[in-house]
């Protein structure tokens, strides 16, 4: 029926049902939104709370943790907590403002999209310096370089926004709670549309840095439904995976039932230390120079599934995907570690095959001409995310290495220019 609809219908449609989803999201957080204002306890002015996190790979059933798919057929994805180049890329620092009932947000960024580089002279700030309610209100536009902040501010119950509140003026609230303002600074070295799930985990490392500041306590899973919250409030949607796969620490299964409200499970997977370390030395990110926006990519991906009954069967598949990789790493005793590592290998060209027939155009062909010129030395490649640019991950036959690889990758630069190559190491803290 879709087809027989005008543009402006359609769009009609998707703003409802991102209401329909926001509402649901809202009603999974209510247990732990109750009274949460009530649980502030300022201690100490003087403190500073610095959160830093992990970024994530995707390999297996990607697009099945995303509202309405979710809902309609469950989900069940497998993903693992790494660091790039041996550093977490993601961090937000808080600090008290005694006596100043203003909220200053800060949002870093790097010039010229560079991966890494943390002095002043790498970064530029965007900074907003929030004094009343109405300074919150574009918290939906992903224009403004500060709206994740606007939107955690809102999710922690510092401010209400369309509330009878909102009469008392911002000021006179912040200094009747806090006796003063708060300052909030957040980075990722990443570039935009990394793929590696970026904006879902410095939702949640900012959740982190600033409940510890306020003394709110709250459990991985409860930071995993309101990164949730924030991306509703902030139109961006996406799924569930990605704060899940940096807030918990390296593998793990991660599974939703078909029904409302959503509701999680998480499982975390013990591997040897043999598995890791071929991992490691098998497994490399490239980026590929190209950003997108994964809310383009969301929104045509959800109208293809609303429109084909074929990708049912996809999801299903992709589903299936993740649990028989989470087998492949639980059933590990006695098995050789590059047999393990060939075995998820595997899993994860499968699962790259299901997201381009999900997602069309998540494989630009300069990319897969890249990607091509890669695969002779390779068992396993995919982008990351939803594809279409950003990261890809690359995992070596157990006959090459590094060097083998990184000669590739220059040999490759006539096709795209600006790759650049990063190890892996998987991250045991969250």
């Amino acid at each position: 029926q879709l087809y027989k609809l005008s543009n402006y219908e359609i769009n009609e449609f998707e703003h409802k049902a991102q209401y329909i989803t926001s509402n649901d999201i809202q009603s999974s957080l209510s247990e732990y939104l109750t009274n949460l204002s009530l649980s502030i306890n300022v201690i100490n002015y003087n403190r500073i709370v610095v959160a830093e996190g992990p970024v994530r790979i995707d390999l297996a059933g990607g697009w099945s943790d995303t509202p309405p798919i979710c809902y309609d057929l469950g989900g069940s994805v497998l993903n693992v907590a790494i660091k790039i180049d041996n550093k977490n890329p993601i961090r937000c620092v808080c600090r008290f403002l005694p006596n100043n009932p203003i909220i200053i947000l800060k949002s870093l960024k790097l010039i010229n999209n560079q991966i890494e580089g943390s002095n002043n002279n790498h970064v530029i700030t965007d900074t907003a310096v929030c004094t009343s309610d109405s300074d919150f209100a574009n918290v939906s536009d992903l224009s403004d370089p500060c709206s994740l902040l606007k939107a955690l501010v809102i999710a922690l119950d510092i401010i209400k926004v369309n509330n009878a509140d909102s009469s008392y003026p911002l000021q006179d609230r912040l200094a009747a709670k806090l006796s003063g303002g708060i300052e909030i600074a957040c980075i990722s070295y990443l570039p935009i549309g990394s793929g590696m799930g970026g904006s879902s985990i410095l939702a949640a490392v900012a959740i982190k840095s600033l409940s510890t500041l306020l003394n709110i306590s709250l459990t991985n899973e409860a930071i995993s439904y309101l990164v949730c919250y924030m991306e509703q409030l902030m139109t961006s949607g996406g799924g569930w995976q990605d704060q899940i796969g940096g807030i918990y620490s390296g593998f793990k299964i991660s599974h939703s039932i078909n029904c409302l409200p959503l509701r999680l499970s998480i499982d975390s997977i013990n591997v040897t230390s043999d598995v890791i370390t071929a991992f490691e030395e098998r497994t490399f990110l490239i980026y590929t120079g190209q950003q997108r926006l994964a809310k383009n990519t969301l929104i045509n991906a959800l109208r293809r599934y609303s429109t084909i009954s074929s990708e049912d069967n996809i999801i299903n598949q992709l589903k299936l995907g993740a649990v028989n990789g989470a087998k492949i790493l639980i059933s590990n005793i006695n098995i050789d570690a590059n047999q393990i590592v060939d075995q998820i290998s595997d899993t994860l060209n499968d699962y790259w095959r299901l997201k381009k027939l999900i997602a069309e155009g998540s494989e630009p062909s300069h990319i897969s001409k890249f990607l091509s010129y890669l695969h002779p030395i390779c068992r396993g490649q995919s982008l990351c995310g939803a594809g279409g640019g950003g990261f890809a991950v690359v995992i070596l036959d157990s006959r090459y290495s590094y060097n083998d690889l990184n000669k590739l990758v220059d040999e490759a630069r006539n096709i795209i220019a600006d790759v650049s190559l990063h190890r892996v190491t998987i991250d045991n803290d969250g």
